[in-house]
């Protein structure tokens, strides 16, 4: 699993215990818990590719991430991938899928 890295915007996240209450006070109902995915971000590509490239350098620039590993995210169930790596369950979503997340600070 160390070796696998998304690539471009999507993120590897492992899958946790939903509670209805997380930390910052969010209440998620019965009917959400069903089709949300609460999980932690374990691996990330390096963004969505900018339409230019360098002219100096020739190098491809890409937008930043909003979320870095250990944050707390929040995704639909069909908008992820299912993976296993290792025999461990994990889901690969783009960036873009995501409801929110919460920072590890």
């Amino acid at each position: 699993m160390n070796n696998f890295t998304p690539l471009y915007d999507r993120i590897l996240v492992r899958p946790e215990e939903q509670s209805s209450e997380r930390a910052s006070g969010l209440l998620r109902t019965e009917a959400e818990d069903k089709r949300t995915i609460f999980g932690t971000v374990v691996n990330l590509g390096k963004g969505r590719p900018m339409d230019h490239i360098d002219n100096i350098t020739g190098d491809v620039q890409y937008y930043p991430m909003h979320v870095w590993a250990g944050d707390h995210v929040w995704f639909g169930k069909f908008s992820a991938s299912e993976i296993i790596l290792n025999n461990e369950k994990f889901y690969l979503v783009k960036e873009g899928e995501l409801y929110g997340y919460e920072s590890k600070d």
